[in-house]
């Protein structure tokens, strides 16, 4: 494969890893926090549209930023990526699942 599709990969995937996280980290602020629930509505019309349209930008800027710096291109270094890519999507969705068990049940 050659260096140019390992580094798209590569920032694809960095990006993916973190935009995971930043959706954990919305769903949950926006949960606690009615004045960024309450502006995501007005601004999207509705705070799921805003998460979404948002998480979709950081992904597509944050891949651009990662891929235009320079990095190591190695296949090993990729493949390991995706291993932290699985993790960080499972333990966000656990995540985000106890915190709606805990707000609907213990709060």
């Amino acid at each position: 494969m050659d260096d140019t599709r390992i580094k798209l990969i590569t920032s694809i995937i960095k990006s993916a890893i973190f935009t995971v996280i930043f959706v954990a980290a919305i769903t949950i602020t926006a949960d606690l926090a009615p004045d960024l629930k309450n502006w995501l509505k007005s601004v999207f019309t509705h705070h799921w549209i805003g998460k979404s349209i948002l998480t979709l930008i950081f992904f597509l800027i944050f891949s651009i930023v990662v891929y235009l710096c320079p990095c190591q291109k190695n296949i090993e270094k990729t493949k390991k990526l995706l291993s932290y890519l699985l993790w960080s999507s499972m333990s966000s969705a656990v995540i985000i699942f106890l915190f709606f068990i805990w707000e609907a049940f213990l709060k």
